[in-house]
């Protein structure tokens, strides 16, 4: 399992982001300028679902969307996929309480087209992004390019899901979270999905072709390069 990044934090001083230390922070609905694959110092000011945070960066308020990971919705488009939307955004914040010191791992792509930050929140050596998913609470959901830990996270979907654990449990017939979105939305399937482990690509809504633990997902067509390919 993957360890937390704080040697490399020590020695990386230019991808640190400083505090301001008066004043209420800035609040923002654009992306933070921070750089790609940088990790940023911060304090939790808020956890708004199962996989979105703000974070307080150089006196900003930042959002930060969870990545690879996808909890059950509390409110899209005002509606909720129910009581495990309610316990995985509770649960987060028992983890991610306000002021908790944390270090934000900014994704290759840094921000998402909602105005998010994309990264993994650490606190301490605690992945909380893969915490969710070993708690049962979310599932993977990694897209390209952002695929650093989607090893560690597919091992760990598998496991909640043989062990049938939170929303892969027997009794809690909650749709992904990914798929309640587009069908809420009438949207047609719009993303490749390719195998981590065979890197074997199919068209969109090709489900049955990987299993739940071992996908990753592609924007667009031109995204999938080696080692990653179609199947003929």
């Amino acid at each position: 399992m993957t360890v937390g990044p704080f040697l490399v934090l020590v020695i990386a001083t230019a991808a640190t982001v400083s505090f301001a230390n008066a004043g209420s922070p800035r609040s923002s609905n654009k992306c933070a300028d921070l750089k790609p694959e940088s990790l940023v110092r911060g304090k939790v000011e808020s956890v708004s679902d199962g996989d979105t945070a703000r974070v307080t960066i150089g006196g900003k308020s930042v959002r930060i969307r969870m990545l690879s990971i996808d909890t059950p919705e509390v409110n899209f488009q005002g509606m909720s996929q129910g009581e495990w939307g309610d316990k995985a955004s509770a649960h987060l914040k028992t983890i991610l309480t306000p002021g908790t010191a944390v270090t934000v791992e900014v994704g290759e792509q840094a921000c998402d087209v909602n105005g998010r930050t994309l990264g993994y929140i650490w606190k301490g050596d605690l992945n909380t992004n893969l915490h969710m998913i070993e708690e049962g609470l979310a599932v993977n959901y990694c897209i390209f390019p952002n695929l650093k830990y989607c090893e560690d996270f597919a091992e760990a979907a598998d496991v909640s899901i043989q062990e049938k654990k939170g929303i892969f449990s027997d009794s809690a017939k909650v749709e992904l979270p990914y798929e309640w979105r587009r069908q809420m939305s009438n949207r047609p399937f719009d993303k490749y999905i390719g195998d981590i482990y065979s890197y074997e690509v199919y068209d969109p809504g090709s489900y049955g072709e990987v299993s739940i633990a071992n996908r990753v997902f592609f924007m667009k067509k031109k995204d999938v390069d080696k080692p990653f390919e179609f199947v003929k």
